[in-house]
């Protein structure tokens, strides 16, 4: 065991990183299928779906007209796409609907998220120690405060659900909804694109290769077979006099 700061390898970092992104996405689905059923997303969903469909065959509309731009359309099939919006507009239940399956998506993605940090990337590093996750256990990676101590509670849930979780995944998760789907902003994209260099900056360049979340934190990945991980200061300290008191003895001679 070495005193200095032993990094995690890169691969072992990756296979850790992706072996927890699989866990991430299986856990992340299975929570959003359970908040959609307890939610009645589903039937909300219907009921929008069952209008759009009625209403858009009421006044003839293909999916040729819907999905072509609205620039290359005829007056009469402009005319039919308006008609067809002002009809579904005027609906109340299905814009009720509407606005539950806008809301529910949002509330689904945000909270399946969040439980699966809290359970994948919080209480198991608890368990495991070290801030080990299932992937970082498998390959020998640990994680410590950059000064060699062990990480805290509260620096581990800083840097899982204010860094990993708030800042660097719910931008991309908002992201992927309004590529998908359109909802949310199109400024997610800037701020996803903007937070893919300064991770890219911080990996590449910092002393640790740290991400966002373990600047936060003040936290580095290390190499738990070679790093020493002091449990306080006050037993980093005594080592420190003891490795002094040992070279002094040295030079003495």
């Amino acid at each position: 065991m070495i005193y200095d700061l032993q990094k995690a390898s890169m691969w072992k970092r990756i296979s850790a990183f992706l072996f927890d992104v699989i866990l991430m996405s299986m856990l992340a689905v299975l929570l959003a299928l359970i908040l959609s059923a307890v939610t009645g997303y589903d039937s909300h969903y219907t009921v929008f779906r069952s209008a759009y469909d009625r209403y858009y065959e009421e006044y003839g509309l293909t999916d040729a007209i819907l999905t072509a731009d609205p620039a290359s359309l005829t007056a009469e099939e402009t005319e039919r796409v308006n008609a067809a919006s002002a009809a579904l507009a005027k609906d109340t239940e299905a814009v009720h609907a509407y606005n539950m399956v806008i809301n529910l998506q949002l509330l689904i993605v945000t909270f399946a998220l969040l439980l699966g940090f809290l359970v994948l990337e919080f209480i198991v590093p608890l368990l495991l120690g070290n801030g080990q996750t299932l992937g970082k256990k498998i390959f020998g990676v640990a994680v410590m405060h950059v000064e060699g101590i062990r990480i805290s509670h509260v620096a581990l849930f800083i840097r899982t659900i204010l860094g990993k979780y708030a800042v660097e995944t719910m931008p991309y998760a908002m992201c992927a909804m309004y590529i998908v789907s359109g909802l949310g902003s199109p400024v997610f994209l800037l701020i996803g694109g903007a937070l893919l260099i300064v991770q890219a900056v911080l990996l590449i360049f910092s002393h640790e290769n740290a991400m966002l979340h373990d600047k936060m934190a003040m936290t580095v990945t290390v190499d738990l077979a070679s790093q020493m991980i002091f449990s306080t200061r006050e037993e980093l300290l005594e080592y420190k006099k003891k490795l002094h008191a040992e070279k002094a003895a040295a030079q003495a001679y």
